[in-house]
């Protein structure tokens, strides 16, 4: 492969240093003299002759120099030590073998701030004076490779970091010059030295003994000086020949890569394999045989005119840079990132790699979409990068119609949405395929929406792919993939109910399940078997919404199955078990089905009755199960028995029979007996009824009313029978208690005024409502008014007497109409009038009488407080003798002898405050204690706001419980809150 089939992109800025002055004597680059150099951490280190070190920064301003050695020694090899701050030079003297010395650059002389000498190792290699020819280090920096000339390795092995000694031996002996060395670590942690001679490529141990014999010769062709290089990205072995590039693992030899171009020099930098060519022939005469020297093997370039160097990506096989250099080159290092090439006429070429972002435009302005795919994936950036490219490329490709080509890279896009986009540009129908293709790609990704699954669905039904949309739905790793709501519409209007019934089971919707079968199936037996496989909530609530249309179809099974579930005996079926099938009664046909008037009579027609000829297995009783849940309340599925009378009776009467199994709440067991109680007076009234059968239905009905008279509601009992004109409904209540009122209500209702005025007098002193009731019933017409007659008067005297109503509300009853005249009730509102004008005349004088002994008191207080008092009592009030010194007297007009009030019984401690100084009079002390008790009642009182709530709720005259609690203080707390 020619240089000129390779795509070439400028991916490098190159910047020449032009030689400047910065050494003591003149040029840096262009010095003959230098020998070697290396970068370090933040500096590079220059080798010159009579063995200076010096070291640059940055902007290659001299930070410092050092001789390392005797001035006739010359430095060939400079390593730094990555994370050691060491500073390794090699030395050659002819006649002399090398010397390693390691310099601590942390460490300084403090006169002359030369780094410290660290450690020094001689290298032997016999009587020989052939220069060294490659050189390495492990990561470790415990192992030390150097070829020779001579065909020698000399392998140097110790903690020389911490300067603890070291020992060497040659692993490997040619007869040719070694071109090469390089470690390479294995997974296992082992170290393989790669060597590469003018004749082979091979690997040494550095472990054991191996007589100097290889591991193993990856091929017997070598390589020129300089044009090997370790990958350390790849671990690879790179070797550059003039017609090719291969590549070496510990194993074998590797790929290698056609590139017919002269080569001189071969550098790994990142990804890329960095090319010296020349475009000169060399005149090696001076490099044969023995004679080799420094300046042949490290200077040699200087000999060619001009140079060509090129950066290439031998992964995606592409030129990254390409360019002519004035004469050969000297050196090729790394630092700061950047790749730098000394060249032989002093000029430093700094090539800076372009952003990727910019190399990647380059690229895609150029339309070579492939190529910036392919390199973004070998640098592992960014998904969204490359995806990105991979849309630009469909987009390209499809407005170059290469539309099926496209769609390949728009589906590796699919992560960067917009995706409408692009089915806008396959939604012709001469491009359904390809769109269904993509819509395919969105649900394995787990990125469709709604809208993509009804494209999709809809495209299978386009494309007539009934299998293909019967696999995409069934298909177990679909699940998640797509929303089930959207493909369960889809299916349904395109009429694939089987599968919009599939997949409403397989999420586990029920109620879409059902509705499927009962309005597009209309499959009522596979949806009675369907809600008898569910569990027990979820059966609940299906048939709580649907039973009614089951009812209609089966409606023995549909009873069969609710009793079960109100009953606390359903168990889930096994839907996939035949045998088990809800279906063993065929009731769909009525002119067959025979009428069932009982529970017991439907338990015996269930227990008997078999599906087919071929199903022997009879259905076992339904009331053969305890109840294993606590059963729902019948009364959420009453409404569901309209139009179905018997099937509702069959289904009480089951409930009821199990109610005391499960010990069900009393309320559920009072509305199975009222609504059981209302059905069998509503079968009895049925219209074409026999007069044999409606009494039978009545018998049920007072049977039932006799045996559950305690829990059977009386008013709902007074009421239906009413109602369905049912006279032995009556005699159901007469022996209870409570029935009064609807017994009344209901006589007035019927309009039997003689049974109302009966109930009145036999049940009033007990139940006082019946008064207020017979008033207003007694008024409410002209006729009822003059039958009752003087019953009238006894109403009233009986409300005026017992105080059932206030005045004003007999006024208000009997004012709804025009039925009842003042003259009616003349005489009792003369009485109430009267008496109220004498209440009020009564508290008038009561109230001056108060008002009157307060202004007395008031008087006397003021006397007492601002009036001298003049003491000639001569009587003492415990002895009652003439009273002499001391003596002690009271505003109360009450004095005592002191000695009296000493020897008074008990007086002392009722008359003495704690501290003995507080003196009371004896004799008014209990009714002064009298007054102090009920002063704190009072307090007390206004601090016990529930009292006086319970007193007013409970008292029939609000004003007289607020104005009790007012006179007794109860309001003072509430006049200090206010205040």
């Amino acid at each position: 492969m020619s240089l000129t089939t390779w795509r070439h992109f400028n991916f490098f800025d190159l910047t020449p240093i032009q030689d400047p002055a910065l050494a003591e004597d003149g040029s840096l680059y262009s010095d003959p003299g230098l020998t070697a150099l290396c970068p370090a951490r933040s500096s590079i280190f220059f080798a010159t002759t009579n063995a200076i070190v010096r070291e640059f920064d940055q902007s290659f301003n001299l930070l410092h120099s050092f001789t390392a050695y005797e001035s006739d020694w010359s430095i060939t090899f400079l390593r730094y030590l990555e994370g050691t701050g060491l500073l390794l030079t090699i030395a050659e003297k002819i006649g002399h073998g090398p010397v390693i010395k390691l310099w601590s650059l942390d460490k300084r002389d403090k006169k002359t701030n030369d780094p410290h000498l660290h450690s020094t190792v001689n290298v032997s290699n016999g009587d020989n004076t052939f220069p060294i020819t490659a050189f390495d280090i492990s990561n470790d920096f415990s192992v030390i490779a150097i070829g020779f000339a001579d065909g020698a390795v000399i392998l140097i092995r110790g903690d020389i970091i911490r300067d603890r000694g070291s020992r060497q031996r040659v692993v490997y002996s040619n007869s040719g010059p070694i071109t090469g060395v390089s470690f390479v670590e294995k997974d296992e942690g082992i170290l393989t030295l790669f060597v590469a001679t003018i004749n082979k490529i091979l690997t040494v141990p550095t472990t054991g003994k191996n007589n100097g014999k290889p591991e193993k010769v990856l091929e017997k062709k070598g390589a020129d000086l300089k044009c090997t290089s370790f990958d350390p990205i790849t671990n690879n072995f790179v070797v550059g020949r003039d017609d090719s590039i291969s590549f070496y693992n510990v194993a074998s030899k590797g790929p290698s890569l056609v590139f017919e171009i002269p080569k001189k020099w071969v550098f790994c930098y990142k990804q890329y394999v960095v090319l010296v060519a020349s475009n000169t022939t060399p005149d090696t005469s001076s490099a044969t045989g023995n004679n080799f020297s420094i300046n042949t093997l490290i200077g040699s370039d200087s000999i060619y005119s001009t140079s060509r160097l090129l950066i290439i990506d031998t992964g995606n096989k592409y030129v990254a840079y390409s360019g002519q250099i004035s004469q050969g080159v000297k050196d090729i290092f790394v630092q700061w990132d950047r790749l730098y090439v000394l060249g032989t006429d002093g000029v430093l070429y700094q090539f800076d790699e372009k952003p990727l972002e910019e190399r990647l435009n380059i690229l895609t302005q150029r339309n070579l979409y492939d190529v910036a795919i392919q390199l973004g994936k070998s640098l592992n950036i960014d998904k969204t990068i490359i995806m990105t490219i991979e849309r630009d490329f469909g987009y390209y490709l499809y407005n170059n119609g290469e539309v099926n080509e496209a769609l390949e890279h728009f589906i590796e896009a699919i992560d960067l949405g917009n995706t409408s986009q692009i089915i806008l540009k396959y939604r012709e129908s001469q491009y359904i395929q390809n769109l269904t293709l993509y819509l395919e790609a969105l649900h394995d990704k787990g990125v469709a929406l709604k809208e993509h699954t009804t494209l999709l669905l809809n495209s299978y039904a386009k494309l007539k792919a009934d299998e293909k949309l019967k696999s995409f739905v069934e298909n177990e790793e679909n699940d998640g993939k797509f929303d089930y709501e959207t493909a369960i519409q889809i299916c349904r209007q395109s009429e694939y109910y089987d599968l919009a019934s599939f997949l409403a089971m397989k999420i586990n919707e029920s109620q879409l399940v059902v509705q499927i079968k009962l309005k597009d199936l209309n499959d009522y037996k596979g949806c009675l078997k369907y809600v008898a496989s569910l569990p027990v909530d979820e059966a609940l609530r299906i048939l709580v919404q649907n039973s009614r249309v089951l009812l209609e179809k089966f409606p023995y099974k549909t009873t069969l199955l609710l009793i079960d579930l109100f009953t606390g005996k359903y168990v889930p079926e096994d839907i996939s078990d035949n045998s088990s099938e809800t279906n063993k009664v065929d009731d769909e046909n009525y002119l067959t089905r025979p009428v069932l008037q009982s529970y017991r009579a439907f338990v015996n027609y269930m227990s008997s009755t078999t599906a087919s000829a071929d199903e022997t297995e009879e259905l076992k009783p339904v009331d053969y199960i305890k109840p294993t849940y606590q059963p729902p309340r019948p009364r959420l599925i009453f409404s569901s028995f309209v139009d179905h009378p018997n099937e509702f009776v069959i289904f009480l009467e089951a409930c009821l029979e199990a109610y005391d199994e499960y010990d069900g709440n009393m309320k559920d067991k009072k509305d199975i007996l009222s609504t059981l109680f209302e059905m069998y007076l509503s079968l009895a009234n049925k219209s074409g009824i026999l007069a044999t059968e409606k009494k039978e239905w009545e018998d049920k009905a007072l049977e039932l009313g006799k045996q559950s008279k305690e829990e059977i509601d009386s008013n709902n009992v007074l009421l239906l029978s009413y109602l369905d004109n049912f006279k032995d409904g009556q005699t159901l209540t007469e022996q209870q208690e409570g029935h009064e009122i609807d017994m009344f209500r209901a006589s007035v209702a019927s309009g039997d005024i003689k049974t109302a005025i009966q109930i009145l007098y036999k049940y009033g002193d007990k139940e006082k409502e019946l008064y207020p009731l017979a008033l207003t019933f007694f008024t409410s017409s002209k006729e009822i008014l003059d039958q009752v007659g003087l019953e009238f008067d006894y109403v009233l005297t009986k409300i005026r007497e017992e105080k059932l109503m206030a005045p004003l509300q007999v006024v208000q009853a009997l004012s709804v109409n025009s039925v009842a005249t003042v003259g009616l009730v003349k005489s009792y509102l003369i009485d109430i009038i009267t008496k109220e004008k004498t209440d009020i005349e009564n508290n008038n004088k009561l109230a001056e009488s108060y008002r009157a002994e307060t202004e007395a008191k008031q008087k006397e207080i003021s006397k007492l407080v601002h009036d001298p008092m003049v003491i000639q009592y001569t009587t003492c009030s415990a002895c009652k003798t003439s009273l002499d010194l001391p003596a002690v007297h009271f505003g109360c007009k009450h004095s005592f002898h002191q000695r009296c009030l000493d020897s008074s019984s008990g007086s002392a401690a009722a008359i003495t405050a704690g501290d003995g100084s507080a003196v009371q009079c004896p004799i008014c002390l209990p009714d002064l204690e009298t007054i102090e008790a009920i002063r704190r009642g009072q307090e007390d009182v206004s601090e016990r706001f529930d009292l006086f709530k319970l007193a007013l709720e409970s008292s029939e005259s609000k004003f007289k419980v607020v104005t009790e609690f007012y006179g007794r203080g109860g309001m003072e707390q509430a006049k200090y809150i206010l205040q």
